[in-house]
């Protein structure tokens, strides 16, 4: 909904229909606040706690960094940016919180109020991760997309890694890359080229968000 839609729906609504109508244009205007950048996926967090509490904990620190370290936004709104199923981040929240490298505070207006350790965070080993991507495609492509883009920035445009080193790298398994790249080429957000089946040293290209019709 535009907001060319919600004047117009707001002209026939009636009393009962105008807060579902407001809180419903609010919702979007969340969505397009909170979810048109990036936040980071640490390398060497996913080593020792599994991919789905990094791309967890990276959203919340994205969220807290610009609110002095505290992620004010509920567990529906985290994982609507991840496209991630609601209890699968909030068992990911529960695991980071027992870590303590997220401290729950306390609950108000049904948002979640969580302190992240932004200090404690894992170091500058990261790997971009876009939320346009996660929308569109997935937060396992978007993962993929991030690793080949910060490969592409070390080889003038062009991505050599192969599929084990990338994999390795954001700690899954090689079968879930080969089919996040797949994806990822179908939703024409890389481009591969094949150069030999047996070494898997292919060459990708990325496509920029903004080049992505």
């Amino acid at each position: 909904m535009n907001i060319e839609e919600f004047e117009r729906r707001m002209e026939t609504a009636s009393p009962d229909e105008l807060l579902a109508l407001i809180e419903e244009f609010e919702e979007v205007l969340t969505q397009e606040k909170f979810y048109s950048g990036w936040f980071k996926y640490h390398v060497e967090l996913a080593k020792k706690v599994g991919y789905i509490q990094t791309l967890v904990f990276g959203a919340r620190e994205s969220f807290a960094a610009q609110n002095n370290g505290v992620c004010r936004v509920s567990h529906k709104e985290v994982s609507r940016r991840l496209n991630m199923a609601k209890s699968t981040e909030r068992e990911a929240t529960k695991e980071l919180a027992n870590i303590r490298l997220i401290e729950p505070q306390m609950q108000e207006y049904k948002t979640d109020l969580i302190n992240v350790l932004l200090e404690d965070a894992p170091g500058k080993n990261w790997v971009k991760t876009y939320d346009r991507v996660c929308r569109e495609v997935g937060y396992i492509p978007a993962m993929v997309y991030g690793v080949i883009e910060g490969y592409t920035k070390m080889s003038s445009g062009y991505c050599h890694a192969t599929q084990r080193t990338m994999a390795d790298r954001l700690s899954i398994s090689v079968n879930a890359l080969r089919k996040a790249i797949e994806e990822l080429i179908e939703a024409k957000y890389l481009i591969e080229f094949k150069t030999n089946k047996r070494t898997e040293s292919n060459i990708y290209i990325v496509k920029w968000p903004e080049e992505i019709e």
